[in-house]
């Protein structure tokens, strides 16, 4: 037997109870949630990802930073490490398709018009904005920074690439 209980905020104006929703309900609705950032983390090769959340833990725990005193991304370490992930990021795309393409017997690496270039652009806009995303990220060290910018550009970039995503093709 299934119970649920419902507060007293959970009634609604009218005093009666908001429906609950059926597991498959409960499904779709999830995974249209988290299709907001996985569109825009679909674009930045795993790698990338990756890699940057170790290195900058390992970086962390290697300059002994108390976590509870300071901000986690104050020092100019974490900045430094910021950009060059960033730099990487479509480099990464690049080879990531070039060694897929190559395997396929079609390799691109003489033909610029073949490169990914969409998937490249792409990817180095949604690495900052995904690491704006983070919590303690690097951006909170300039001023004026609030950590809701993060989530309104991913908003932002996500119904963009909803729109205009389907007009490149991805390997």
């Amino acid at each position: 037997m299934v119970r649920s209980s419902v507060a007293a905020t959970d009634l609604r104006e009218d005093g009666s109870t908001p429906q609950l929703l059926s597991a498959k309900q409960s499904a779709k609705q999830k995974a249209t949630e988290s299709n907001w950032g996985d569109r825009i983390v679909s674009y930045i090769p795993t790698e990338v990802i990756g890699s940057y959340q170790v290195v900058v833990s390992l970086a962390l725990s290697g300059e002994g930073q108390n976590v509870a005193k300071h901000s986690p991304y104050t020092t100019d370490l974490q900045l430094l490490l910021f950009k060059i992930f960033w730099a990487l990021t479509p480099a990464i795309a690049f080879f990531g398709v070039a060694v897929a393409m190559h395997l396929k017997n079609r390799p691109i690496w003489k033909t610029p018009k073949r490169w990914p270039w969409a998937s490249m652009f792409i990817g180095g806009v949604a690495f900052p904005i995904w690491v704006a995303c983070l919590p303690g990220t690097v951006f909170l060290r300039f001023s004026g920074f609030h950590p809701y910018y993060g989530a309104i550009a991913a908003v932002i970039l996500a119904l963009v690439l909803a729109k205009f995503a389907p007009l490149f093709k991805r390997a």
